[in-house]
């Protein structure tokens, strides 16, 4: 058994879940189209450890010996595993806070782009509507040719950031 996702004329999309049918004039494909979400229920072993299944690592491009990111976030209990593709000494986890107002965060996303902060993950919440807002990002700063410290200062003048906490992540656990 397994999952095959079938694409007639680029317009439907059928999930098989037996192998070897044939169906005349339809292509397949084992990578999942793009915008197509999956979840799946794993086990992890005795000691801790999970497999990511096939399906998972084939759309993702994933082979044995890439690096991935856990990031867990506690309030809501959830681990998120997203791929690296390129060096990891130069992560960075960033929370920054700001008011939350129309274009605030396209403003500090257009300085992040300018100061060469390449974004890998990002999720933003309004905890106090129409007042305060939050970005939590996980980033890669290997093509800006500032520091830690020089990209907050960048950030806090720019007049909508009211404070930024970064943090480099180490290769084995993500700091708090």
């Amino acid at each position: 058994m397994g999952l095959l996702y079938l694409n007639y004329a680029n317009s439907l999309i059928i999930k098989i879940w037996q192998q070897n049918i044939y169906i005349p004039h339809i292509t397949y494909s084992h990578k999942i189209p793009t915008g197509v979400k999956m979840n799946s229920v794993i086990r992890l072993d005795t000691r801790g450890r999970l497999v990511i299944p096939n399906e998972f690592r084939e759309t993702l491009d994933l082979k044995e010996g890439d690096n991935v990111l856990l990031s867990l976030d506690s309030k809501t209990n959830t681990i998120n595993i997203s791929p690296l593709y390129g060096e990891n000494d130069y992560l960075i986890k960033m929370e920054i806070k700001f008011g939350d107002k129309p274009g605030s965060l396209a403003q500090i996303a257009t300085t992040l782009s300018k100061l060469r902060v390449d974004l890998i993950m990002t999720e933003s919440k309004s905890y106090e509507r129409g007042t305060k807002a939050r970005w939590d990002i996980v980033a890669d700063i290997s093509k800006s040719n500032l520091s830690i410290p020089e990209i907050k200062n960048e950030l806090i003048d720019t007049g909508f950031v009211e404070d930024a906490s970064i943090k480099q992540i180490s290769r084995d656990l993500l700091h708090h």
